[in-house]
């Protein structure tokens, strides 16, 4: 009995065996394998590597091939714009426009009954002209300009369009306007309406007052620029076509009363030269047209002049002198002004002018009619200025003549017609006196 459970004993302590998770079963501890089991375990660690080379070049072929683009993000919708504010708005406008204004103001009388430029014998002290000047830049190197002018005298008063161009600046050789365009001729007829940029109220009557001469305006085409600029030497150029209208004052056939003449196919220029001295131009200039009004009807209206201009600091000096050819040569003005002044201070502007005009027609005129076809004005003032852009005038004006000097409210005791038809021309008037003395006071501003 012994015996029999020492053996039970032995099958119970020894360990179960277990079946091997490999082909082959592991050698037991303390054996050294076989060549069978070690041949297997090279087969599988073979297996094994190729397996793990095959997941490898796998992996390669993955890394090597690009990813498929992603669809395209749809586009943001675009944000609306907000509309600029007002102030954007007009602070955009400003920048491209500038407003320009001036106005003048006057009164004046005279000793007799004649009225003479802004004078009459009562008092006129409806003597009003003021205006706005707008320009735009509308364009590359293209400009917009207009201006309007409200004027009254007498208690009448009217609105005009002085100037609706369009300035095509192409460069400083070449410049053109289209419209109607300012009238290049003479000192004043670009500045016609700024007070600030004569020494008297009035501009000289003889060349640009009611003779028939000039006009501030033309509706057409010009060209200027520069043709020579060299230190102090500077030499400009304009060129003008077109139609413009002068105003005539007609009293040798009636009431005096200022009649527009029409002058068109009006072609003419200006040269004027910047000579070496400060301040210092000379220039000249002329046209020609064609009238079509009254006896003027299909004549040659031309006329032709030279200018100074010389003006600083402190001394101003303006001086032309012209001559016209009217009704195909019946009629011919000559005039001639000189003017200026000096600033004993930047306040005080003593002035002074000295203005000529003679008519003469074909076949002469009698001895005593001659006063109506001359005149001449001598002129002394004194301003005030405020500042550049404000200043106060008063002026005493004695002229001999009656050319210009003329009763408005009578007709002209004689007339040169009565004397080329041969008969008679008395009128019942006061007689008109050949000397006339003026006082003329105003004040005249820009912006």
């Amino acid at each position: 009995m012994t015996s029999a459970c020492t053996s039970v004993f032995a099958q119970e302590a020894a360990p179960a065996a277990t079946p091997s998770s490999t082909p082959a079963a592991a050698p037991a501890q303390g054996t050294a394998p076989t060549a069978a089991e070690l041949a297997a375990i090279r087969a599988e660690l073979e297996r094994l590597r190729a397996v793990v080379e095959q997941q490898q070049a796998q992996l390669a072929k993955i890394n090597a091939t690009p990813a498929p683009a992603a669809a395209p993000a749809p586009a943001p919708a675009p944000e609306p714009v907000p509309a600029p504010a007002p102030e954007e708005e007009a602070s955009s406008l400003l920048s491209r426009v500038q407003i320009n204004g001036f106005g003048n103001w006057a009164f004046g009388h005279t000793d007799s009954i004649a009225s003479y430029s802004l004078a009459t014998p009562t008092g006129e002290y409806e003597n009003v002209d003021t205006g706005l000047t707008i320009s735009a830049n509308v364009a590359k190197n293209v400009r917009a300009v207009m201006q309007v002018d409200f004027s009254g005298k007498g208690g009448k008063y009217e609105t005009e369009v002085d100037l609706a161009f369009v300035d095509w600046r192409v460069n400083d050789r070449f410049s053109v306007r289209m419209g109607k365009v300012k009238m290049p001729y003479g000192n004043y007829t670009e500045v016609w309406d700024q007070g600030t940029r004569r020494p008297f109220m009035d501009l000289p009557q003889n060349t640009y007052g009611l003779t028939g001469l000039l006009s501030k305006s033309l509706s057409g085409v010009s060209v200027n620029g520069s043709l020579y600029s060299h230190k102090k030497w500077d030499v400009q150029y304009d060129l003008y076509f077109g139609g413009t209208q002068f105003s005539i004052l007609d009293h040798i056939d009636g009431l005096p009363e200022a009649f527009p003449t029409n002058v068109k196919q009006t072609f003419g220029g200006r040269l004027l030269v910047g000579v070496p001295v400060n301040g210092l131009h000379v220039g000249v200039n002329g046209y020609t047209g064609i009238g079509d009004v009254n006896l003027g009807m299909g004549q040659r209206y031309s006329g032709a002049g030279a200018l100074v201009n010389y003006e600083t600091d402190k001394i101003l000096v303006n001086s032309e002198f012209n001559y016209q050819d009217l009704w195909g040569g019946w009629l011919q003005h000559r005039t001639a002004y000189v003017e200026g002044g000096y600033k004993i201070t930047k306040h005080v502007q003593p002035v002074f002018r000295y203005d000529w005009l003679r008519l003469t027609a074909t076949g002469g005129v009698p001895a005593d009619l001659d006063r109506l076809i001359r005149n001449r004005e001598i002129a002394a003032g004194i301003n005030y200025w405020f500042s550049p852009k404000v200043v106060l005038k008063a002026s005493y004006h004695n002229i001999n003549g009656n050319r210009l000097a003329v009763d408005y409210n009578n007709y002209t005791p004689y007339g040169i017609y009565a004397d080329i038809y041969g008969f008679p021309y008395t009128m019942l008037a006061p007689p008109l006196p050949e000397t006339t003395q003026s006082f003329v006071t105003g004040i005249s501003f820009v912006f």
